[in-house]
């Protein structure tokens, strides 16, 4: 039996390392441009065209990035779970849940990603924040003196060590858990038959249209000829523009779901464009 406890108590060792290195890198994204990300100005532009306050925008980002280094090193580690929990929240309800439950795994470009990898990290947040950070944090070393019902965040709880005075504490816990899985069974049998609604499957396009969903543009490059009409259509839930890198050819409005931008190229050559909002979505028209 102390060997069943010694493994059990690394099990949240091993979840937090990595849920912390899957934060870090999408808060290093957002807050530093780091990995390809857009930067915090790309983060908060992009942020606010979902309607989300700045305030708010720097807060997720700081939670990510901050919180996934707690977690990797086992430091505030309740705190910085929870953190990461509400940005889930958000995610889940605000980004992910219109486009239901399955990930776009065809990359189908004209509907988003569901919500399924999401409620996945959420669910692993809120199983931290039950157990703590295991074995090699270093909250077991700064605040294993603590009392957890006065500093609850940073309190490591020892799996292994596990007692009788702490089994009605574990119950209530336990209950928790219960409530939470029947919120998220509910939410499932809700959403998962539901469609997308940004789907366009049936709706006629123009000749050489460009869409813009999940934060790119399809297809690129797109090869016409001088003359031609180029046609760009947004159907994700976020605004976007059709910006030239160079010059102001392209300098469309920002464009709400189902906005459509035009443009008639009459000179050759290749033509970069972006979205303001989002500088890493980078698009090309090659006029022949």
């Amino acid at each position: 039996m102390n060997n069943i406890g010694a493994l059990v108590a690394w099990a949240p060792t091993f979840l937090r390392l990595v849920v912390g290195i899957v934060f870090f890198v999408h808060g290093a994204q957002k807050m530093w441009g780091w990995y390809g990300g857009p930067g915090l100005s790309g983060w908060v532009g992009f942020a606010a065209t979902m309607g989300t306050p700045q305030w708010l925008a720097f807060l997720a980002a700081f939670a990510e990035f901050f919180g996934g280094i707690g977690l990797i090193f086992g430091l505030l580690t309740r705190l910085s779970a929870l953190g990461i929990f509400c940005v889930m929240v958000v995610a889940v309800l605000k980004v992910h849940l219109a486009h239901g439950f399955f990930l776009n795994w065809f990359m189908e470009p004209n509907r988003g990603h569901g919500y399924e990898y999401s409620l996945t990290l959420l669910a692993a947040a809120v199983s931290i924040m039950l157990t703590g950070c295991g074995r090699l944090g270093l909250d077991n070393k700064m605040f294993a003196g603590y009392n957890k019902f006065l500093v609850w965040s940073v309190y490591p709880m020892s799996l292994e060590r596990l007692g009788a005075e702490r089994r009605g504490t574990m119950k209530a816990k336990l209950g928790w858990a219960r409530v939470f899985g029947i919120v998220i069974l509910a939410v499932l049998s809700l959403s998962c038959n539901k469609k997308s609604t940004s789907s366009t499957v049936g709706i006629p396009l123009p000749r050489n249209t460009v869409i813009i969903a999940d934060f790119s543009f399809s297809p690129t490059p797109l090869n016409i000829s001088v003359g031609d009409t180029v046609t760009w259509r947004n159907n994700g839930p976020s605004g976007h523009t059709v910006t030239s890198d160079t010059g102001n050819e392209l300098n469309s409005a920002l464009l709400g779901r189902g906005g459509v931008y035009t443009h008639i190229f009459n000179t050759a050559g290749m033509h970069d464009y972006h979205c303001a909002p989002h500088p890493f979505m980078r698009g090309r028209v090659v006029v022949q």
